[in-house]
């Protein structure tokens, strides 16, 4: 997530760059396709990371049931 925060901040160097269209898409998409931007203090973004991994544990256990259904018969969220 550091590493991807990282490289997304150095694109605005070429904001102003005249690049192929295709480049520029890359670009643009590695800027905005960051969920969450981490810390920069070393710390905190392992705090993030750890937290967003919890809360993605927590998603992929998630059941989704009917009123008055068996266990066996409920739903994966997804």
């Amino acid at each position: 997530m550091t590493a991807a925060t990282n490289f997304s901040k150095q694109t605005t160097q070429y904001d102003d760059v005249s690049l192929p269209d295709v480049e520029r898409r890359q670009l643009t998409v590695l800027k905005n396709g960051l969920p969450m931007a981490a810390p920069a203090d070393p710390k905190e973004a392992a705090e993030l990371a750890q937290l967003v991994a919890s809360m993605e544990g927590m998603y992929g256990r998630g059941k989704f049931c009917q009123d008055g259904e068996s266990e066996e018969a409920c739903l994966d969220i997804e």
